[in-house]
């Protein structure tokens, strides 16, 4: 861990063992850093495994940084822990869980004309206005 300062939230998060954690907090505020910091604390010494960890967030950049960043800290080229945005770690589930895969998962337009025809079908005075799908 490097010598940053920290503040008491930011340690209590580090240290934060037992259960999940979220950590909100504005840009530039040290969130990467400190969950990094907290995977390395649960691997190093808290006896965690890495494949019992999952980090999600909400945007591939940010999983990808935050993978990046706890490889370089960690000192290793590939790790267990599982890295992931909401929508890449529900997809995962599904596939594993219940044996889907992207060919089930509808495109936009098929989203957009099942939207219309279910509308036509249910909705009195449906108007075919584009704005309204």
């Amino acid at each position: 861990m490097s010598n940053k300062t920290l503040n008491e939230g930011q340690k209590n998060a580090i240290a934060h063992k037992d259960g999940p954690m979220m950590v909100l907090a504005g840009p530039g505020s040290g969130k990467t850093f400190v969950i990094v910091n907290r995977l390395l604390n649960l691997i190093n010494n808290e006896g965690v495994a890495p494949e019992e960890i999952l980090v999600v967030t909400f945007s591939k950049a940010s999983a990808t940084e935050m993978k990046e960043r706890y490889l370089k800290e960690a000192k290793v080229e590939r790790t267990a822990i599982t890295f992931g945005t909401f929508h890449r770690v529900f997809f995962k589930i599904l596939c594993s869980e219940y044996k889907i895969d992207y060919r089930n998962i509808l495109k936009t337009d098929e989203k957009e004309n099942l939207i219309k025809n279910l509308c036509k079908t249910y909705v009195k005075d449906f108007s075919q206005d584009e704005d309204l799908v």
